[in-house]
């Protein structure tokens, strides 16, 4: 019998990788004064609904995409949260 499982999957640059974006976010969070933040690196968060028997089923499907589609493996990392869920 199929479940829904609720994949979360976070895609983030690999260190070492210059994130323009984060450097952007730095610099205009200094110029508005604020300190004591070191570094700032943006990442994003893709949502998975999918239909799998089992949750190591499910987490199989949502790294395969990772892997293959969502993250692109020469600059970046991703990881897989698997739960049971509902669509949101």
């Amino acid at each position: 019998m199929s479940g829904r499982w609720r994949a979360e999957v976070l895609v983030r640059l690999k260190e070492g990788v210059f994130d323009p974006q984060g450097a952007a976010v730095e610099k205009v969070w200094r110029q508005t004064g604020h300190v004591g933040v070191e570094a700032i690196r943006l990442g994003r968060l893709v949502d998975l609904w999918l239909e799998a028997p089992d949750a190591e089923s499910a987490r199989r499907q949502a790294e395969e995409l990772a892997g293959g589609l969502l993250a692109n493996p020469v600059l970046e990392t991703y990881t897989v949260r698997v739960s049971p869920g509902e669509e949101g």
